[in-house]
This record gives C-alpha cells, sequence and structure tokens, in this order.
C-alpha cells in the first residue's frame, strides 16, 4: 500500500477506469485535505469579536445579582405553579379511583400521575412528595392484586398531598418512618408474589 492516503487517492483518481462520480469526490476530498493542512482542521475566526455581544449592560443602575435573583423568583413561581397542577391531578386521579375502587382503569390512572409526581416533584422542590412516590410506585408495580392495596394507597396519597402543600423536610421523621414502610411492603409483596411461583 502507499505510504499516504492522500498519495494513493490522486493515484486511484487519475487511473482511467474510474468512475467520474468517485473521481469527483476524491478530487474535493484532496482539495479539503490541502485547505485544511497538516493538523487537519481549519480555525474559524468569526467575523465580529463574541465578547461586544456578551458585555454587562451599560446601565449604570443594572445589578447583576438584583436581575438573577428577579429571574430565579419568576422561575420558582413557575415551579410553584407546575407543582400546583401536580396536586390538583394527584387529588383528582385519587378521587375518580375512590369512586370505582374496583376498576383496573383508574387505578392505572391513579398510579401514572404518581409515577409522574415521582419525576416532577424533586426537580420542582419538593424533594419529600417524590421520597414517599418512588417506594409507592414500585409497591404498585410490584403488586398484581392492586385491590390489597386500597388502605395503603389511601395513606401514601395523603402523605404526598401532604408533602406538596407543607414543602415537608425531608428529614421529618413521620416521612421517614413512612417512606420505610412504604419499603417493607413492597418487600413482602415481592415474597409472596415469589411464593406463589413455588
Amino acid at each position: 500500500m502507499n505510504s499516504s492516503p492522500i498519495k494513493y487517492a490522486r493515484e486511484v483518481a487519475a487511473s482511467t477506469t474510474i468512475d467520474k462520480i468517485v473521481a469527483a469526490k476524491v478530487a474535493k476530498a484532496t482539495a479539503l485535505s490541502k485547505k485544511l493542512g497538516s493538523k487537519g482542521y481549519e480555525v474559524v475566526t468569526p467575523p465580529f469579536k463574541l465578547s461586544d455581544k456578551v458585555k454587562p449592560s451599560r446601565n449604570p443602575r443594572f445589578n447583576p445579582i438584583e436581575a438573577a435573583d428577579k429571574n430565579l423568583g419568576r422561575l420558582s413561581s413557575g415551579f410553584k405553579l407546575w407543582l400546583k397542577d401536580d396536586l390538583a391531578a394527584l387529588k383528582q386521579a385519587f378521587d375518580i379511583y375512590t369512586a370505582d375502587p374496583d376498576n383496573a382503569d383508574k387505578f392505572h390512572s391513579l398510579s401514572h400521575v404518581i409515577h409522574t409526581v415521582k419525576g416532577n416533584a424533586p426537580i420542582l422542590g419538593c424533594d419529600a412528595a417524590g421520597m414517599l412516590a418512588s417506594p409507592l410506585t414500585n409497591l404498585l408495580e410490584g403488586c398484581a392484586d392492586y385491590s390489597k392495596m386500597r388502605p395503603v394507597l389511601a395513606l401514601a396519597v395523603g402523605s404526598i398531598c401532604h408533602a406538596m402543600e407543607t414543602n415537608l423536610p425531608i428529614d421529618d421523621p413521620v416521612l421517614l418512618s413512612t417512606v420505610e414502610v412504604l419499603n417493607q411492603l413492597k418487600s413482602n409483596c415481592q415474597l409472596s408474589a415469589a411464593e406463589k411461583k413455588l
């Protein structure tokens, strides 16, 4: 084989049996290689200074800390509204489920909303609700007989709603014990499912 891929490409391009389309592509690649040089890349300089676009405001009264706080306040308000929407959706799904607890579709709709809260609550600043929703979704997904879950579901959904309404701290002892109980129930549910298979 030739010592250089470029030299080889030129030889191939020069042969009379090569297809004209391929020859044109090889010629284009050769020209690009010459343009890029030995480094294999080209440094592109923008037509204007980027630093000119990011200069601080020329307004002498502009305070970047105050501006950042204001924008964070707006973002925080948006998160609170989103959290309220999730709370309302959870309450509505639970009410619909309790009106007809034997309806599998309504149970699965409630499970879906709990799963949404599990993902959204920590992002929106309510870690306690996420801590409760996480083992609850695992429990609901792991237990086939959801009719046995009714008392636990009522307690857990009530706890999640309380956590969302009060922004419960993550070190709250009642919260931690509720999470522990939900995790234990999940383990028991897995054991009973395994025993059924035996």
